[in-house]
């Protein structure tokens, strides 16, 4: 079975804000993340308003509720 980097479960992002991943950004080559049961509300960002992943890193998403963020896209 495929193990992640880091796991975030039953969590809330609100109300964040940056250039790139209001919410969430994962920015490292070859890491894996698994987000289950989040909810990512009202987060900001010029990419990514609520999570993005970048440099070949992969987010794994799961249950999760990603709503009323600003930018070009929600999840990049």
């Amino acid at each position: 079975s495929h193990m992640s980097d880091a796991t975030f479960a039953s969590c809330l992002f609100v109300g964040n804000e940056s250039p790139n991943g209001g919410g969430l950004c994962l920015n490292h080559a070859g890491y894996d993340l698994e987000v289950r049961q989040c909810t990512f509300y009202g987060n900001s960002a010029t990419q990514g308003g609520g999570i993005i992943a970048s440099n070949s890193a992969s987010v794994a998403v799961e249950n999760t509720i990603i709503a009323f963020g600003t930018s070009g896209t929600a999840v990049a």
